[in-house]
């Protein structure tokens, strides 16, 4: 017999240098046997590049087979797990797994403006979860996502789409950490026995505002840069050593924030005008001083 008492799910999106995901699930359980079937989080076989499984009241890592819509954790003796049976001779073991997965369900803006994307769980409560952005994002709506559920009780099927809100934001590793719980008319037909889950978390991301003022002062300083690239020609460009200041300033906000992993909108056009901006700095720094 396996009784899942409550779960918790935080999942982390990666858009660079690849595509990926990682999801974090905390469940506890009750259980009388010593290998556990259950489902694989709604991820193919085939997408998982990592899956690690730790038995947190034992204290060490455990074994598993992945099959093909399910694992096989290898819980060895019961006795060993410091919990003692409840009435029902059931332990209580409490699981964390890692699972590291690639081509996640991502649909990306062809301008570099978000994203949209879900994830499917099968088989389990959906509690509690959180949802880590890529650096520079956030979620639509002031953190806003939908969760359709398929609950299938005793021959009786019913279909639910909500839109939850954000509990709580927050910073982790300075990225904006979205945390959510299911309500309470849905976890009361969650919590039924004998019931079959299937949840669907939907989302959408766009650029923090405070980025959208990058490709804007790009656009500027290309044109700007044309502008004396053409006076150079022509001879009506003089050094300048505050357009020389800002201009590197600009660069250097730029290339940390590249560095660093952050999404900015309009990154190609962006990494246009900074390498426009550099070739015409070079330009003036051959030719202007000694003109």
């Amino acid at each position: 017999m396996i009784e899942i008492l409550k779960d918790r799910w935080c999942v982390e999106d990666q858009i660079r240098p690849s595509l990926g995901r990682k999801i974090k699930l905390e469940a506890d359980l009750y259980t009388d046997e010593s290998v556990l079937k259950l489902p694989l989080v709604g991820v193919v076989d085939d997408a998982i590049l990592e899956l690690k499984i730790y038995g947190v009241n034992l204290g060490r890592e455990l074994t598993y087979i992945k099959k093909e819509d399910h694992i096989l954790i290898d819980l060895g003796e019961l006795k060993n797990w410091t919990s003692s049976p409840d009435s029902r001779g059931l332990t209580l073991i409490r699981l964390k797994m890692l699972f590291r997965i690639i081509d996640p369900h991502f649909h990306l803006s062809k301008m570099d403006l978000g994203y949209e994307t879900y994830l499917n769980v099968f088989g389990y409560k959906l509690d509690k979860g959180s949802i880590i952005l890529p650096l520079g994002l956030k979620m639509e709506n002031n953190g806003e996502i939908e969760i359709e559920s398929s609950i299938k009780c005793g021959g009786k099927s019913e279909n639910l789409k909500e839109k939850y809100m954000a509990d709580h934001v927050d910073i982790h590793n300075k990225k904006k950490r979205y945390n959510f719980s299911v309500k309470e008319d849905m976890r009361g037909l969650i919590d039924s026995e004998d019931c079959e889950t299937e949840f669907k978390v939907s989302y959408k991301t766009v650029n923090d505002k405070k980025f959208i003022i990058i490709p804007i002062v790009s656009v500027a300083l290309l044109i700007l840069a044309l502008f004396r690239s053409y006076g150079m020609v022509t001879g009506a460009t003089k050094f300048d050593i505050r357009y020389l200041a800002a201009s590197v300033a600009f660069l250097g906000l730029i290339l940390n924030f590249m560095r660093d992993g952050y999404e900015l909108p309009l990154r190609k056009l962006i990494f246009f005008s900074v390498l426009i901006l550099i070739i015409e700095l070079c330009l003036e720094l051959i030719f202007l001083p000694y003109g």
